[in-house]
């Protein structure tokens, strides 16, 4: 359960209440060695949220931590309770994001950084080792989404009223977004915004294009100028244009940037390395620094700190503004900034038109083939020494990126499952063939199937 960017597992399968009291032992631990002591701590609207949160708070408690409940809230409202100045910006939340119901898990911030890698292993090291903090901790219960809500307002101006669609997925964007986007004046149809962790009508993953159809069909049958859609924790973005077309997550962060760089040029961009070519090509050719990096919503924040860029993208919809924001993945924000974007279109501009200037190439799905965990890494490495020893450049800042003229192929090793991850694109649709074929034969002399 414990992987590269947070913990999650199956409910009373792989994790149980017992579980997440271990965890919050180990984080109280971990935040009182930093010389922390005030942790805040929310849920999503999973089934299983509340029992475990209960089970964390007492673990937290039992170390001598200061426990803040801020209840149930979205990915942006912990970040904004995070920065209030009575707070020091260590938090716990309880959330499997866009897992199935059946999931469950936590996402751990200490002084306003998310864990990952080495440190959310420390914690499972504690726990085994049973060395945990003892003392006697006390919890407080705060509200902050009506102040939330009033905060997002502030940062937005709109020229005009726009129509879209919502589709909400029964998560946790639908928490401060139903309120905000009414008062905004938007003229909003708003798809499943009751809070439901089971999330009956469609998994609340806006990546899947499956997951989409409900918001394309309510977009062509209200006549929208577009749609937006949340994950489960309200950290990912969806969105199409005014014809249904999906517009993805690097053709999302090409819009945003250009919005920036109109009035900031010079500036950093950041991107991970699935996102298409056409992204780096449309920041230079708008005066902007393109920063290629890791994927992973932790490593993204720490090369946006690093960089001091005002903006990062990923293919799955975490967009992160560092622009008037706190750097942060707020989905509800993101939305917010694209709606001003749009009204000033004109009513009659249509929503695609911010894609006019954006080249258009061929990619693949991402491939996730069986790999055994033991052989894995190694697959990995063979196949990238493979293609430097025949000459092809090879990008290693995440995985291996084999770059041709004409395109590129990604190979990476899954965090989370027995798998490779593979994409592929080309300036046509032969080039990226070929490519994908080139990946396909050198995995088959692995025993590995792309197609598997």
């Amino acid at each position: 359960m414990f992987r590269e960017y947070d913990i999650r597992g199956v409910y009373n399968s792989e994790l149980f209440d017992r579980d997440a009291e271990l965890i919050g032992k180990a984080f109280g631990t971990l935040l009182l060695k930093r010389g922390e002591s005030s942790v805040l701590v929310a849920r999503d609207c999973r089934v299983s949220s509340p029992p475990l949160s209960k089970a964390l708070i007492s673990g937290l408690q039992s170390t001598g931590c200061k426990v803040i409940d801020i209840g149930i809230a979205s990915w942006g409202l912990i970040n904004y309770a995070l920065r209030q100045k009575s707070n020091r910006g260590n938090a716990v939340f309880v959330s499997a994001s866009h897992n199935p119901a059946k999931y469950n898990g936590f996402k751990l911030v200490a002084k306003g950084h998310s864990l990952a890698g080495k440190e959310i292993r420390s914690l499972l090291e504690l726990i085994t080792a049973n060395s945990f903090a003892t003392g006697t901790g006390s919890l407080s219960v705060v509200e902050y989404a009506g102040e939330y809500i009033e905060f997002l307002k502030s940062k937005i101006q709109l020229k005009r009223k726009v129509k879209f669609v919502v589709d909400y997925g029964n998560g946790m964007g639908a928490l401060v977004g139903s309120k905000l986007f009414k008062q905004l004046g938007c003229e909003v149809t708003e798809l499943y915004p009751e809070l439901d962790g089971s999330f009956p009508n469609h998994l609340a993953d806006p990546s899947v294009v499956e997951n989409l159809q409900d918001l394309i069909a309510a977009v062509k049958k209200n006549k929208a100028e577009f749609g937006i859609a949340f994950d489960g924790d309200g950290d990912r973005i969806g969105a199409v244009d005014e014809k249904g077309s999906i517009m993805w997550g690097d053709q999302l962060t090409a819009i945003f940037a250009k919005d920036i760089l109109k009035t900031k040029p010079r500036t950093k961009i950041a991107f991970e390395v699935r996102c298409s070519r056409a992204l780096p090509e449309v920041i230079k050719a708008n005066n902007g620094i393109a920063i290629e990096c890791q994927c992973g919503h932790s490593l993204i924040e720490e090369t946006l700190r690093r960089e001091k860029a005002l903006l990062a993208g990923e293919m799955s919809g975490h967009v992160f503004f560092a622009d008037d924001f706190y750097g942060i993945d707020d989905a509800v924000y993101v939305a917010l900034r694209l709606i001003e974007i749009i009204s000033n279109l004109q009513a009659d501009c249509p929503v695609s038109s911010l894609l006019s200037d954006y080249p258009r190439y061929f990619a693949s799905k991402e491939y996730r083939p069986f790999c055994p965990d033991g052989e894995k890494r190694a697959t990995f490495a063979a196949i990238a020494k493979e293609f430097e020893a025949e000459g092809s450049t090879v990008s290693k800042i995440d995985g291996a990126k084999a770059i041709f003229p004409d395109g590129w192929g990604l190979i990476r090793v899954s965090n989370t499952q027995p798998a490779l991850s593979l994409r592929f694109e080309g300036t046509t649709l032969a080039a990226m063939q070929r490519i994908q074929k080139l990946f396909a034969d050198k995995l088959t002399k692995h025993g590995i199937e792309l197609t598997k």
